[in-house]
């Protein structure tokens, strides 16, 4: 008899970074629950494996402001997370001074 796989112990966490003019020579750092896990570039996605449960993931860049998302994970599941640097406002009179992170639609 063959034995059944194990069930998942991980959850996967996405984030990926949308493309944007405004610093895009800049990584920016992910930090889960206060600890670094990486840098993400300029319209490209990284992946890191987190334990299951509530954790808060918050994106950083050098000057500006941190953005950050609370999530839920469960295991086996992939949470993606969108993130993007500061813009101008629709007014053109002001920049946005924070990062900006959000769940991703879901498809």
């Amino acid at each position: 008899m063959t034995a059944l796989p194990e069930p998942p112990t991980t959850v996967t966490l996405e984030v990926r970074r949308l493309r944007r003019t405004l610093g895009m020579a800049v990584k920016f750092r992910v930090y889960v629950d206060g600890d670094r896990v990486g840098v993400v570039a300029n319209d490209c996605t990284v992946r890191f494996p987190v334990e299951p449960g509530r954790h808060t993931v918050t994106v950083k860049m050098f000057g500006v402001r941190g953005g950050s998302a609370v999530i839920d994970a469960h295991p086996g599941e992939r949470v993606i997370l969108n993130c993007w640097a500061p813009d101008v406002d629709p007014s053109g009179l002001t920049w946005r001074r924070s990062i900006t992170v959000s769940p991703a639609p879901a498809y």
